[in-house]
């Protein structure tokens, strides 16, 4: 589904049903195309209490025109799904498959908040599954976080021509920097070797290669089920870096000599703990141009205190 102004446009399947995959990706492995994607068609809403985990779907077409309805990757309606997953939630999402050419396997990863890594693996010995999952992944971030925090955001799959596999990934733990992870030899879990983008308060990356060169696109700023934030992107000569680009900024918010010091537009947080000290602030602020047309802007900044007598 895409759109303009107006509103979004719907695409329909050979069975002339909308399209109902969000969020997910499109990959080629033969000669098709198969679309995968989040579910809303059974009624989930995003932090909708109540309202029900509806799946993953794949879509297959071979003309990137007319597309089949393949079905459910895997029976998204056990109550320890809808659980997880469901409207009470932070629900589940960015499904994404890849072909393992040296297991014969398809690898399903997808994002949710209901384990300390904030993902689930599965495997299917065809693209359409039915998918099977396989015991939970490891990553060097966030190894030891709560088990139900937004801890790791929105993920993306990437395989090179080597047959190595990279998860790129949101740490929100770190302020909402990327990491790209190389993952071991099934694609279902981390080697620990990763690199970090230095980006902040982003999400949503998608890795790719052309040529010799890696690209990495991710939504900048960071900002769920809203219109109009832009996508940046990053570049380099291999997966785990050097990445360079206009993101990789050093950080903003900088203490020294008893100042708080933050250049640019972000979110951050500066100190933790109980070892607050007084500060003097200063900030540069620059202003967003916002609504019809861009008429006005705005800018502002804000602080926040755990309790009374401690801002």
């Amino acid at each position: 589904m895409d759109g303009d102004a107006a509103g979004a446009t719907l695409r329909f399947d050979t069975a002339g049903n909308a399209i109902d995959a969000h969020d997910g990706g499109t990959v080629r492995f033969g000669d098709t195309y198969y679309l995968y994607g989040t579910s809303y068609g059974c009624g989930f809403t995003w932090q909708g209490p109540g309202s029900p985990f509806c799946g993953f779907r794949v879509y297959s077409s071979t003309d990137l025109s007319r597309w089949t309805d393949r079905g459910a990757l895997f029976d998204a309606h056990t109550p320890a799904w809808q659980q997880a997953c469901n409207g009470s939630t932070y629900g589940c999402f960015r499904p994404h498959v890849v072909y393992n050419a040296h297991t014969r396997r398809y690898v399903l990863w997808f994002n949710s908040y209901d384990n300390t890594v904030d993902y689930h693996v599965f495997t299917a010995a065809r693209p359409t599954g039915p998918f099977v999952e396989a015991p939970k992944p490891t990553l060097a971030i966030n190894k030891a976080a709560s088990p139900t925090g937004a801890d790791n955001g929105d993920e993306n799959l990437f395989v090179d021509h080597d047959g190595t596999a990279y998860l790129a990934y949101t740490d929100w733990i770190g302020g909402g920097d990327l990491v790209v992870e190389q993952l071991d030899r099934t694609y279902t879990s981390g080697t620990g070797r990763f690199v970090r983008l230095n980006t902040r308060s982003t999400e949503a990356p998608g890795l790719f290669r052309r040529g010799a060169r890696y690209y990495l696109t991710y939504s900048d700023p960071n900002c769920g089920y809203c219109g109009g934030t832009g996508t940046s992107y990053l570049t380099a000569s291999s997966p785990l870096g050097p990445w360079t680009g206009s993101g990789t900024t050093p950080d903003i918010w900088r203490v020294a000599d008893g100042g708080l010091t933050v250049n640019g537009g972000d979110i951050g947080l500066s100190k933790a703990g109980p070892d607050w000290t007084d500060y003097t602030m200063s900030f540069d602020t620059t202003p967003l141009q916002t609504g019809d047309g861009g008429t006005y802007a705005q800018a502002g900044w804000v602080f926040r205190a755990d309790g009374t007598g401690t801002g």
